[in-house]
């Protein structure tokens, strides 16, 4: 079931796409969101899956502003290299933005 959501999860304007998962997700508290999302897409991480795509997808994006944590950034390790990120025009930002959405 999980893989049929997150197929569909990047695809915009898509009735379950990221934006209602994030909903539902959001809705749950924390710790049962957690003990299912959490380990479902772990279990998932070394297979390549719907999931493995929206990794791939949202690490070649910036996170849109909406969607960053509201916590202090990180200080960079000394040594670090420091990833510019690639804008996308129109409909691969949406994607990203999706994707990024269903990784939080």
């Amino acid at each position: 079931m999980l893989e049929a959501v997150l197929a569909v999860a990047a695809e915009p304007g898509h009735l379950l796409n990221a934006d209602r998962l994030h909903r539902v997700l959001a809705r749950r508290p924390r710790p049962e969101r957690d003990a299912w999302w959490g380990v479902e897409t772990y279990a998932m991480v070394g297979d390549v899956t719907a999931l493995h795509r929206l990794l791939r997808w949202a690490e070649q994006y910036p996170t849109p502003p909406e969607l960053h944590p509201a916590i202090r950034p990180a200080r960079p390790r000394l040594g670090a290299r420091i990833r510019r990120p690639v804008t996308a025009p129109g409909a691969a930002e949406e994607v990203a933005r999706l994707a990024a959405t269903t990784l939080l």
